[in-house]
């Protein structure tokens, strides 16, 4: 509710944009808000990941309603960009029912301790958690989650969660150990993350991507020198 009256104070107040060397300014009525030119970069990424989306519901030509829906664009790409810290893990994960859980599926190999903060406030709600963390949301949508500590592998794993999680927004300063089966399923899965995972750890990548039918990102800037098992890494 709170996007939907911004955007309609953004619809009847002019925009008033100022630019310096190291600063924008969003609209005048968020008077004193000034963002890093980082985070600027990150929306505009994020815009780019909608492009097509725009371009198939808009054609050639942009109308009155179109504008509305390129500031809705806009304004959910400054949400995701304004949740990316620089250290934690954070994904995006999608409900469909009122009051349905979130499992964090963890690999039972490895040794975990890390915290939880489920609505994106900067608040982990869970600290500590040594097995699979859960978020309860009341309201069906799309949630944020980040992770932080000592979490050596995310593991969907072909499991209950491969449709849930919809996109790796900062794979953050995690010491990643595993990255085999972590995808594996994810049909739903973007990674909009413009930083990489820290693979130092890491020698093997079986099936991460295996199943994850909508992912089509680059990753040639990963460094994957210690990884030396990719069995069916990209199969479908």
């Amino acid at each position: 509710m709170k996007l939907f009256a911004f955007l309609i104070d953004c619809l009847k107040k002019r925009w008033g944009n100022e630019f310096s060397p190291h600063h924008f300014r969003l609209p005048v009525i968020w008077h004193d808000l000034r963002l890093p030119i980082t985070l600027v970069f990150r929306v505009l990424h994020a815009l780019g990941m909608h492009a097509h989306n725009v371009k198939r519901l808009m054609g050639s030509s942009v109308k009155g309603p179109h504008y509305l829906l390129l500031l809705m664009l806009f304004l959910g790409s400054v949400q995701n960009a304004m949740a990316l810290d620089g250290t934690s893990f954070i994904t995006k994960w999608q409900t469909t029912a009122a009051n349905e859980t979130i499992t964090i599926p963890v690999n039972s190999f490895y040794t975990y301790s890390y915290d939880i903060d489920c609505d994106n406030d900067s608040t982990f709600e869970q600290t500590g958690v040594t097995g699979a963390g859960t978020c309860t949301y009341a309201t069906a949508g799309e949630h944020i989650i980040k992770i932080s500590g000592t979490f050596p592998a995310i593991y969907i794993a072909n499991g209950a969660e491969k449709e849930k999680i919809l996109d790796v927004m900062q794979w953050g300063n995690i010491a990643w150990k595993s990255m085999e089966y972590v995808f594996y399923g994810a049909s739903n899965l973007q990674i909009s993350a413009t930083d990489s995972p820290n693979l130092s750890n890491v020698t093997s990548m079986s099936s991460m991507f295996n199943g994850a039918t909508a992912f089509n990102q680059d990753i040639s800037g990963w460094d994957v020198s210690n990884v030396t098992f990719k069995i069916k890494h990209f199969q479908i």
